[in-house]
Formats: C-alpha cells, sequence, structure tokens
C-alpha cells in the first residue's frame, strides 16, 4: 500500500475541504448569489399552475445538497484515519486522532488557519434582580482559542428561583444559541443549542467546608476548622481565628452561616487527595474566594492558591464584600496546576486589622456549545427572569471550520506566516 507523507495527507484532506467549502459557497447563504437566495427568489416571482411542482423539485436538490454537507464526516474521516496510520497513532476515531494531532502540532509547531474568534463576556440585562456572573473560557490546555465553538449570539436566562422550587443561590439557569435554521445549507446561523445549568453555591465547590460553617470548639473560641490546616496551630483563644455569624457573604438553606475571621498573618489549606477528589483533565476549574476588609479594618495582602497558580490582591481600602479569582485561561485546566499533592490554599499577610474570608469555591466548569461556563450567583440572589446575552463572532477559516462541522473538533491554529496547513 502506499505511504504518504504528512505534507500528501493533508494536501488529500485539504482538497476534500475544497469540494466541501465550494459546494456549501453555492449552496448555502454565505455569497450573494447561493441556492437559499435564489430559491427564496423564485418562490416570490412564481406564477404558474406548476409552481408548485417546480417548488417541490427544487426542494429535491436543496435536499440533496444539503446532505451533501451533512456527509463531510464520512468524506474527511478516510484521510483522518490516514493520517493516524501515516503518523502511527493507535487510535480509530475522530476524537482520539485530532487529540494525538494536537499534541503533534503543538509539539513540531504546526499550525492551521484560526476561525479568528471574538468571545465575548456576558453582559447582564438591565433589570437584573441578582448581581452574579456567567464566566466563560475558551482558552484550552495548550494555550489554544477553543475553536469548535458557534459564532453566535447567546444568551442565559433565570428559568427557576427561590419562590419556583429552586434552592436560593442555586437558580435553575437556561442557557441558549441562536434559533437554529432549516437544514445544512444554514447550519452556521444558529445553533439551536439549549442547555439547563444549575447556578453555583458553595455546595458546588470540590471542597470540603468551602464556607467555614464547620469547626470545633466555640465561634468566639474555636479549637479547629473542619477540613482545613493552619499552618500555625490554631490557639484556641480566639486571637487568631473566629467565626462571625453576623457579617458574611451568603448563605444557603440547611448551614448556619459564618464568616472566618483571620486576625494574624496565617495560611489556610486543604490537599485534594485527603477528600478523595478526582480531577477531571479534561474539563478546568474556577477558583474564588469572598473577602471583606472593611468590617475590621484590615489591610495587607490575600493570594489564593490551587496547585501552582495564584491570585492576589493588595487589601487597602476596599468595601463590602469582594471577590478575590483566579484567571480562567490555560491554567485552569489541571495539567497546567496539577502538583504532586494539589491543594487549596488561603494566605493572608496580615498588615493591620482583621480580615473576613468566606465561601472558597472551586468548581469544574461545564460545556457548552463547545465552550467552558460557570454561572457564579452574588451575594444578591438571582431571580426569574434576570438574563445575560453575548455575541461571538468570527472572520473564518475552511480548514477548522469544516473539521468543526464534521467532528466538533479543532486543532491547533495560528494567522499570517505561523499557518503550517495552509487553506484549500
Amino acid at each position: 500500500m502506499a505511504s504518504p507523507s504528512e505534507v500528501e495527507v493533508q494536501d488529500q484532506i485539504r482538497r476534500v475541504v475544497k469540494i466541501l467549502d465550494e459546494t456549501h459557497l453555492f449552496a448555502g447563504v454565505t455569497a450573494t448569489n447561493n441556492l437559499v437566495a435564489m430559491e427564496d427568489a423564485l418562490a416570490q416571482a412564481l406564477e404558474s399552475d406548476y409552481a408548485v411542482d417546480t417548488l417541490s423539485a427544487l426542494a429535491g436538490t436543496r435536499s440533496r445538497l444539503s446532505g451533501m454537507l451533512s456527509d463531510a464526516a464520512a468524506l474527511l474521516m478516510p484521510g483522518f484515519l490516514t493520517y493516524a496510520k501515516q503518523q502511527g497513532f493507535p487510535d480509530r476515531d475522530a476524537s482520539g486522532i485530532f487529540d494525538r494531532l494536537s499534541q503533534r502540532f503543538v509539539d513540531a509547531v504546526l499550525r492551521v488557519t484560526s476561525r479568528q474568534f471574538t468571545f465575548n463576556a456576558p453582559v447582564a440585562a438591565g433589570g437584573n434582580v441578582g448581581n452574579g456572573s456567567i464566566l466563560r473560557l475558551n482558552t484550552d490546555e495548550r494555550n489554544f482559542a477553543i475553536e469548535n465553538q458557534w459564532a453566535e449570539a447567546k444568551s442565559a436566562r433565570v428559568v427557576g428561583d427561590q419562590n419556583t422550587g429552586q434552592p436560593m443561590h442555586e437558580e435553575s439557569i437556561e442557557l441558549r444559541g441562536s434559533t437554529r435554521r432549516r437544514d445544512n445549507l444554514e447550519v452556521e446561523a444558529g445553533s439551536g443549542l439549549i442547555s439547563q445549568v444549575s447556578a453555583l453555591s458553595q455546595r458546588a465547590s470540590i471542597l470540603g467546608n468551602p464556607s467555614f460553617s464547620f469547626f470545633t470548639g466555640t465561634a468566639a473560641l474555636p479549637t479547629a476548622i473542619t477540613d482545613w490546616t493552619s499552618n500555625v496551630a490554631i490557639l484556641g483563644t480566639g486571637a487568631d481565628y473566629t467565626f462571625d455569624a453576623v457579617n458574611y457573604y451568603r448563605n444557603i438553606i440547611g448551614e448556619t452561616a459564618y464568616a472566618l475571621n483571620v486576625k494574624l498573618t496565617r495560611v489556610l489549606s486543604q490537599k485534594l487527595n485527603l477528600r478523595n477528589v478526582s480531577l477531571d483533565r479534561n474539563i478546568p476549574y474556577m477558583a474564588q474566594i469572598a473577602w471583606n476588609r472593611a468590617v475590621g479594618g484590615a489591610t495587607g495582602t490575600l493570594v489564593l492558591r490551587l496547585g501552582s497558580r495564584s491570585a492576589t490582591v493588595v487589601v487597602a481600602a476596599q468595601a463590602g464584600w469582594n471577590i478575590l479569582r483566579l484567571a480562567l485561561d490555560t491554567n485552569s485546566w489541571p495539567r497546567n496546576f496539577e502538583q504532586a499533592e494539589t491543594q487549596v490554599q488561603v494566605d493572608w499577610t496580615r498588615t493591620a486589622g482583621e480580615l473576613l474570608v468566606d465561601e472558597v469555591l472551586v468548581s469544574p466548569g461545564v460545556n457548552f456549545g463547545g465552550g467552558w461556563y460557570w454561572p457564579v450567583g452574588g451575594s444578591t440572589a438571582w431571580l426569574l427572569e434576570d438574563q445575560y446575552a453575548w455575541t461571538d463572532t468570527e472572520v473564518g477559516a475552511k480548514l477548522q471550520r469544516w473539521f468543526w462541522r464534521a467532528f466538533g473538533l479543532y486543532l491547533p491554529s495560528a494567522t499570517g506566516a505561523a499557518v503550517t496547513w495552509t487553506e484549500p
């Protein structure tokens, strides 16, 4: 059997993409003179006893073209099986091949042309009651844009709240893409995706006792903080830690709400393996902590760590409750923050005063349409019909677009001279 080179395999795949793309240019809605537009113009102009026959025949033509585009995976898969054989990959499925191929592209500095997305942040509607955020991540563990996504208008809406059967701070949120069109000729106009997720309260944290609600001793004289280890043994005199049942970030039903009052320079830590927490390497994680300096007049430096990652804030003159959150980026993936004994640390270096901390939320993301999301409520709970909206756009790319349409996958990408697998 023939043994094509990598360049030759890429050229074979490129030629298949060329066929698909040219068909789409004629049939779809991306060109001025396309079948969709011409079909509509003909329907508007028809005045004939045989109008129904004409439209029926044209519908058959449209159906066959749509069917051809739906065969993208079948047309492209033989090329990727050839690529897998050429590289010595054992995989026979698209997901496995693309995963190994992505690593090959990273190691050998190979790139396809990027779809050049603009990923926009979800924006709260003006009438919202809750003050939470819809967080998102669009960078993968190899530090490339996640390009198996829809360039469309998206929205999030609260469809269940504390008054309609959902626990406070765990509201039911519906994520939506744009309306899906008639067939594969117009598929890129909207995903039609709908997914229902729960807002993240402290109960969604992978940590034990994330809101410092459990301890031994008393709130004024604690002797231990459940699931947390202090770098200096807890004195039990209230000189280092106390618990505040009045000034806390937020509460949930079923727990007595407390904030932890840290009075001295201290480090609190929690090793994930001691709680048998198993991180999923295929999912990114968000980490944040709520803090308040105003009550105790604290000044100093607060650091939140998750494995090898950290976020720092200089505590000086901030009012009320604030959030310190690790950046959502390529380091949000376990392969980039794991350590021998991955742990979460809350590191407070005191200059003056007392600092309140609450709700250390460490949570895996939710995949929606290829991107990763965290619906994180704030101190004021969301109510029914609170909503957010955002729109993603793209410049576009042929190879990457058809890899996405065929398999829902993508490869490491770039623009300009950095592209090694050129467009058809």
